[in-house]
């Protein structure tokens, strides 16, 4: 059985999607009968984690596009075709949910197409990072893969009920749970924790928050809340905002509201910007932080909060999108527009920090196994079986 996997959103600064397309290739190669290629951007080569495997073919694409647009779109529509009949494979994985090239059926009546759709951002009202054209496209093609896949993904039940409302026809969609990646081990933590502190000039009390600054993501948001925090509580504890910068325009419009806003309100001491963390930092963040606080309007699936779970700390988050699906009792949740509210969900949980510590502790043990990469690759080994 070949499989042609899309794997280009493997990179080495990699977030999100790129590290669930990592790890699912990853478990499937554990499956000898799998012949996988998979194709690669432009100068990427497969991560450590993934490695070499005779049943694995790495092909790298002339694709170094960030984002989608007309540039991307060519190398979909023109490329991906000569890699099918260049490999002739039985199924074709799209990881990132399109890029289905126009009339490939009517050329290749054997393949299989499966479809991970990480979520439907495109056709919310939270839709952003493209312009009116690369919008226009991008759901007309979006949907056309929707359609022509034998078997649609989605990475939670929220997200596979919001598939269901865009696209009616669709009628079977399975829902396979992205994994937790265990924290790797760090020799010594007090020296590292120094190292870090003097890098990112922060100290040892603080709110954390990792993710993204594209506009859903709701920072300023979050930092409108804290503002309100100290006014009220007068507490020492320092913000901290970490995420990837892009040079999308939606996103660097959406950080300049949030530098202004930090410096209007003398905040330069208080909030600090972290930009892309390495793995070991990420991991010490979390654990030294004393709450984690993740406010966005969409996610699809959620993973930055069943990190800071994971990593034992108490969790604010937010009742929209997929939250409550994936976190369960283990998370206290605020109204995600409301400053007042997630004011009061921060000194409440302050208060009784040590009910939501131990409730953080408890859902590594109770909850977190559920997310599991080798249970996901054998979900999706099982959907190659039956669709042939």
């Amino acid at each position: 059985m070949k499989v042609l996997y899309d794997a280009r959103k493997i990179a080495k600064d990699q977030v999100g999607v790129g590290n669930v397309v990592e790890k699912i290739l990853r478990e499937l190669l554990n499956y000898q009968d799998l012949q996988i290629v998979a194709f690669t951007r432009k100068g990427t080569t497969l991560l450590p984690s993934v490695g070499t495997s005779p049943n694995l073919t790495v092909h790298e694409t002339s694709d170094d596009t960030q984002f989608f647009g007309p540039k991307r779109l060519w190398i979909e529509q023109t490329y991906i075709p000569k890699l099918i009949d260049r490999y002739q494979p039985d199924i074709l994985h799209l990881t990132n949910g399109f890029s289905v090239p126009l009339f490939l059926n009517k050329k290749n009546k054997r393949l299989k197409i499966v479809s991970t759709i990480h979520d439907v951002i495109p056709f919310t009202p939270y839709k952003e990072l493209m312009n009116e054209m690369n919008q226009f496209l991008f759901t007309k093609l979006f949907r056309y893969s929707i359609q022509m896949a034998d078997k649609v993904v989605a990475v939670s039940q929220f997200t596979a009920n919001d598939i269901k409302t865009y696209f009616p026809k669709v009628k079977d969609v399975a829902v396979i749970y992205n994994g937790i990646d265990p924290f790797p081990q760090i020799t010594d933590e007090a020296k590292m924790w120094n190292v870090i502190k003097e890098k990112y000039q922060i100290n040892d009390e603080f709110i954390l928050y990792i993710g993204g600054f594209a506009p859903r993501k709701n920072v300023l948001n979050l930092i409108k809340a804290y503002t309100l925090f100290i006014e009220k509580t007068n507490s020492p504890l320092n913000l901290v905002l970490a995420g990837k910068f892009s040079r999308n325009k939606d996103i660097q419009d959406n950080i300049q509201n949030v530098l202004k806003f930090i410096q209007g309100h003398q905040l330069s001491q208080r909030v600090k910007i972290v930009k892309y963390l390495e793995i070991p930092e990420k991991v010490l963040l979390l654990k030294k932080a004393r709450i984690f606080v993740y406010l966005s309007l969409y996610e699809g699936f959620g993973l930055p909060v069943l990190e800071a779970l994971s990593a034992g700390t108490p969790t604010l988050t937010t009742k929209n999108s997929v939250m409550e699906e994936v976190a369960q009792k283990y998370s206290l949740y605020a109204e995600v527009q409301n400053s007042n509210d997630i004011l009061d969900k921060m000194i409440l949980m302050l208060s009784k920090y040590d009910f939501y510590k131990n409730l953080a502790f408890r859902a590594s043990k109770e909850l977190l196994p559920s997310y599991d990469w080798k249970a996901a690759g054998k979900k999706y080994y099982e959907i190659y079986k039956n669709i042939l």
